[in-house]
């Protein structure tokens, strides 16, 4: 399989920063992503690694078009689909059934495949009737899981972007998707998974470490690959800003 299916040049993501009043002060940034630089082939899972604040979900939120960069490019093959965050909060008095064809209408389902819905619900993510036709703050978190990644793993989605969610997960929900995962990579798309567990690292084909929105070099297989040098090809200046 050939050509990208993400790529970034030179790819700074930042948040104004604010007074104490509350209101942006003029040309100052936090940047949560320096001067990224990436490149995913269809195939391929992508393991990214780092500490809180690194960047991490703020490069999976850019991916899936949550965020805009403030300099550079982020590119795209095909349908992406995320899950960067749940909610649990959201839409807590809807029943679980409506709240499952609101996700699903977000993935390019239509309001009328509900049917299609509850069956994936059902054969993948192992929900029974009584739980759909619960209220949403009802569930765990772990359920919650389950119901979202039922439907973004049968999307038909061309890019994954999935953030430590995973974690959350038991062993053998954990696997199931994994296993799914690695069937749609095999066909053609590609997966960009943030993740300090070993064994989701232990399915990625290499990962990626970011600090302080920086990108260090590519490890070559996955691991922890802690003391890694700074990367020397990332212009480390920050972009100028005017408002």
């Amino acid at each position: 399989m050939g050509g990208t299916r993400v790529s970034s040049h030179d790819l700074w993501v930042g948040y104004r920063i604010k007074s104490a009043r509350g209101l942006p002060i003029r040309g100052q940034h936090s940047w949560a992503l320096r001067g990224v630089e990436l490149s995913i082939a269809p195939g391929e899972i992508v393991g990214i690694v780092g500490g809180n604040g690194s960047g991490k979900t703020t490069l999976l939120r850019t991916m899936v078009g949550v965020l805009t960069p403030s300099k550079g490019r982020l590119d795209v093959d095909g349908k992406v689909g995320g899950l960067v965050e749940l909610r649990p909060d959201a839409d807590r008095d809807l029943s679980v059934r409506e709240r499952m064809v609101m996700s699903g209408v977000l993935l390019g389902f239509r309001r009328r495949d509900s049917k299609l819905l509850a069956a994936l619900a059902h054969e993948f993510g192992e929900l029974d009737d009584a739980v759909l036709n619960a209220p949403v703050y009802t569930l765990s978190t772990g359920m919650l899981l389950r119901l979202e990644m039922s439907l973004l793993l049968n999307a038909a989605c061309d890019v994954l972007a999935i953030d430590e969610l995973l974690m959350g997960a038991d062993a053998d929900f954990r696997n199931r998707c994994l296993d799914r995962i690695g069937v749609i990579c095999a066909g053609g798309g590609s997966a960009v998974l943030s993740s300090h567990d070993p064994l989701l690292l232990s399915r990625c084909d290499r990962v990626l470490r970011l600090e302080e929105g920086l990108l260090r070099t590519e490890e070559l297989s996955p691991g922890p690959g802690s003391d890694q040098a700074p990367p020397t090809d990332v212009a480390n200046v920050p972009p100028e800003t005017s408002t």
